[in-house]
């Protein structure tokens, strides 16, 4: 009975077509996935190529935007640095001048104390009143006294220079900053209070020179060191000036408030 072929099951109909039909499924799905790859692929390139296409777009609508900024920074930050510079270079000069006046203070007043000895060991022909030496020294008293006078006159402008600077460098970076960002300070007053107060410090460490240069032209050596000193501390001013102008575009560049001898 086991042997018999007549006996063993046979594969039904049904079983045979349900396996045919699972092995074409299985294709059409390969073959599909096989299809979709290619495309998505080819939608994912095109996607990235019009995401370059709109960046390089974007930054090109950008670049005459940033070349103007740019220009701009460029032009006010080059100025700003040049303020700078000769603050610094103006702070070392006053410093060195102020070492050298000391120096030499100290030797005019051991001249003057031998000076004070001599008299008093001289003739009276030449100490008594109306003699030459008491006739000379009142013409020396008279010049060292305007000579004083000028010269505090002189550190008192010397001051209200370095302070006028010291007062407006806060509004000069904001000011610097915002014409670097585009804005317009046309209408500031507080620009207009800074520009008028270094026109008066101008004006009147100007007048000083005037008396300075008549006396350091005589050979004063004390007068020429403060001429010097006075005209150092003019040159920030004049630069301060010509950057608030610059940036407020009032008309063309202005004549420096150092005066030339």
């Amino acid at each position: 009975m086991e042997n018999d072929p007549v006996s063993r099951p046979r594969p039904s109909k049904s079983a045979a077509h349900g396996a045919a039909n699972m092995s074409d499924s299985y294709e059409r799905f390969t073959r599909g996935v096989w299809l979709a790859v290619p495309l998505l692929l080819a939608a994912a390139v095109a996607g990235l190529l019009w995401l370059e296409w709109d960046a390089h777009r974007r930054l090109a609508q950008l670049e005459p935007i940033l070349h103007t900024a740019g220009e701009t920074a460029r032009v006010v930050g080059g100025a700003a640095a040049d303020l700078e510079k000769t603050l610094k270079d103006e702070h070392k000069a006053e410093a060195d001048q102020l070492a050298a006046a000391a120096a030499l203070q100290a030797k005019a007043t051991a001249a003057a104390d031998g000076f004070a000895n001599l008299l008093n060991k001289t003739d009276d022909s030449l100490n008594g009143k109306g003699g030459v030496l008491p006739v000379l020294a009142g013409a020396i008293a008279d010049q060292n006294a305007n000579m004083n006078a000028i010269s505090l006159r002189a550190e008192a402008a010397i001051d209200t220079l370095n302070a006028t600077i010291r007062d407006i460098q806060p509004l000069l970076a904001a000011a610097t900053t915002a014409a670097q960002n585009g804005a317009s300070l046309s209408g500031d007053p507080r620009i207009s209070e800074a520009l008028g107060r270094i026109d008066d410090a101008t004006l009147q460490a100007n007048d000083i020179l005037e008396h300075l240069d008549m006396i350091s032209a005589s050979g004063d050596r004390d007068a020429a060191m403060l001429e010097t000193r006075l005209r150092q501390a003019l040159k920030p001013a004049s630069l301060a000036k010509e950057l608030f102008e610059r940036i407020l575009q009032v008309g063309p560049p202005i004549a420096t408030a150092v005066r030339t001898p």
